[in-house]
């Protein structure tokens, strides 16, 4: 499995921004429109997944890549909107790779360690990255790609998010992918609220000194950490004096938002314990809550 820092994400979206303009990149992307008409969608999602000489990059630990992995799971109908992304351009390293299951027959598990995304004329188009040496094509093939320029992690599946006649959002359906496109707008939603922290990364000096050279600026890296959240023992103004404390478990919370507060938007509710601070606490042992 491949295991980047921080400081990584530089190099790999160089690669993947100069493999976009490499004969071959162009060259497959053509071979893949030629297919049918979903396919040659496919192919220019993919195609522009790998034009990211700009983009913002995000680094996202493994505990928070677990919080996202599980929130995602209960997440109510939700849509794809450009108005989600924290940047226009994005790269986000997932520490910790977030599964979902083909159709294929027998089904089998596909980890996404990596998700991209660009949006423009009111369109956010993203991709999931997979590893390079875990794609499932004949091995003779997949033992070529690293001689041939392919990048560690590569986009092998790319959305737009579609919009009805009124230009609103559209519920994303059940399918093989939902998982993972939850997973990206889980990740977009956390990083509104105040239980993520985010701190910029200074990259070391061998990286700094490599892209000076190659007369670049060095980009900012931004990590995205589960910020520990304070300890809550009851709401303001309960009218029950509870005689025992107990953990409520983290679920989604559908927020008012925008004019008139008449929109929602889903916020989701860390777990916490409940209940008077001197009060036993019921359901076993006592959790740290992270």
């Amino acid at each position: 499995m491949v295991s980047l820092r921080p400081q990584d994400l530089p190099q790999l979206r160089d690669e993947l921004a100069r493999f976009g303009q490499t004969d071959i990149g162009a060259a497959m992307f053509t071979l893949v429109e030629k297919w049918d008409s979903d396919t040659a969608a496919t192919a220019e999602s993919m195609t522009q997944a790998l034009q990211l000489a700009d983009a913002t990059l995000f680094y996202v630990t493994p505990e928070m890549c677990e919080l996202v992995d599980v929130a995602a799971r209960t997440l109510p109908e939700f849509a794809m909107s450009p108005d989600d992304p924290p940047s226009q351009v994005g790269l986000a390293w997932l520490a910790h790779p977030i599964c979902d299951v083909t159709v294929d027959v027998p089904p089998r598990p596909i980890a996404a360690c990596a998700t991209s995304w660009i949006t423009t004329g009111g369109t956010v188009r993203l991709s999931q990255h997979l590893e390079r040496d875990t794609l499932s094509i004949d091995r003779r093939i997949r033992d070529e790609l690293p001689g041939l320029g392919f990048p560690v992690v590569f986009p092998m599946g790319a959305w737009d998010a579609p919009l009805d006649e009124q230009g609103m959002p559209v519920p994303v359906s059940n399918g093989a992918t939902r998982h993972i496109l939850a997973a990206i707008k889980t990740l977009w939603l956390l990083l509104r609220q105040p239980m993520t922290e985010q701190e910029e990364v200074v990259l070391p000096r061998p990286v700094r000194r490599r892209l000076a050279r190659e007369g670049k600026e060095p980009p900012p890296v931004r990590v995205i950490r589960l910020r520990r959240p304070p300890g809550r023992s009851g709401e303001p103004g309960e009218p029950v004096q509870w005689h025992h404390r107990w953990i409520v478990r983290g679920h989604w919370r559908q927020q008012p938002f925008g004019p008139g507060r008449g929109l929602r938007r889903p916020v989701w509710i860390s777990p916490f314990v409940k209940g008077p601070e001197d009060a036993p606490l019921i359901g076993g042992e006592k959790v740290h809550l992270l």
